[in-house]
């Protein structure tokens, strides 16, 4: 999780359990407190046979531009995808048959 208003990135790896400390650097142009939620960004590991897809704009910037306020109430009652996993092609297979008798090959 990264996000410009941290000051710090965070590493969600399944070892250890929350609560993590956010922290916020920045405030916004005119002097007040940004939505630290909105400004997140999830970058996920791939999975073997899989792409990761995140949706872009972020679904909780996407919400805090359209409705306003913090995210933080709406992501506590819904939850939220940031992306998903789209399954890759399976390669075809290639196929070689022997005769059990003289070993002549039949491959296409």
């Amino acid at each position: 999780v990264e996000g410009p208003d941290l000051s710090q990135r965070l590493v969600l790896d399944g070892t250890s359990m929350g609560p993590f400390a956010l922290r916020r650097e920045a405030t916004g142009a005119d002097g007040e407190l940004k939505c630290l939620l909105a400004s997140l960004t999830f970058a996920m590991s791939t999975i073997e046979g899989f792409e990761f897809r995140v949706r872009d704009p972020s679904p909780l910037k996407e919400r805090h531009d359209e409705l306003g306020g913090c995210e933080l109430q709406r992501l506590l009652n819904s939850p939220v995808a940031v992306g998903f996993f789209r399954p890759l092609p399976i390669p075809p297979l290639l196929l070689t048959m022997r005769t059990g008798c003289c070993g002549c090959v039949f491959a296409d």
